[in-house]
This record gives C-alpha cells, structure tokens and sequence, in this order.
C-alpha cells in the first residue's frame, strides 16, 4: 500500500527529526546578521540568520518568531528546548501536518555551507588576482 501524501509521506531532512508528534529542528543560529532567514546546513544543523543580537534573549525570540513566519505556524507551536544561551540550539515544533512539507521546502532552498567542517567559503577572486 502506497504511503498517502499526508505527513507521514515527506521525508525530514538531517536536521530535523520526529519526536512523538511533534518534530525536534536542530539549528546553528547566526545573531546580528543581515539577510534574515536560512543560510544553509552546517553539521547537520540548519544556519539561521537573525538581525537580534543576543542580549536579554532577543535573539532567542527572534528565532521563535522568524521560524513561525517560515513553516507558518503560530509563535507558540515553537519551543527553544536546548541551548537557549548557546548558537547552537534544539527546536520543537508541534506539527500541524503540513510542517515536515515546509522542513523539507526549506531545507531544499538551502545548499550545505562550504566542504565538510568548514564555515567558510573561498574568496572570490578580482580581476587583477585572477590568472590569464
């Protein structure tokens, strides 16, 4: 019998994992940057870029609120549940169905940043550096 194209259909990408009905999102969290949004995956974690700095957990509501506009969900279907004072943190989001579609969207929206254990990318080049 073929899965239906409900929930139980869409495959979560390696930062993301169900736990019971809700889905747990592992991010590694830039403040202070601009754009807003995500900026790729980086050791199984998802980058989000934020505009907060992280003072008086500002950056930490920002992520809440930013993660809410993105999979559409209420602010309070999204609990910062591990790292509240560290860059990397552990999310859960309650899954209204069509949550893991939208993990998945955004998640395909977001090439892997830089080789394997690198946070950099290379420098682009000018003309003069550049050889003939």
């Amino acid at each position: 019998m073929r899965p239906s194209a409900g929930t139980a259909a869409t495959a979560l990408p390696g930062f993301a994992r169900a736990q019971g009905p809700d889905l747990l999102l592992r991010l590694s969290v830039q403040p202070r940057a601009s754009p807003e949004g995500p900026a790729g995956i980086h050791a199984q974690r998802l980058r989000l870029r934020v505009g907060a700095a992280p003072v008086d957990d500002a950056a930490n509501a920002r992520v809440v609120s930013l993660l809410a506009e993105l999979l559409e969900l209420p602010r309070g279907a999204i609990r910062i549940v591990r790292g509240q004072h560290a860059r990397n943190k552990d999310v859960l989001v309650r899954d209204d169905g069509a949550a893991r579609a939208r993990i998945a969207l955004i998640a395909g929206n977001c090439a892997p940043s830089g080789p394997a254990g690198s946070t950099r990318s290379a420098p682009a080049q000018s003309a003069r550096t550049r050889k003939r």
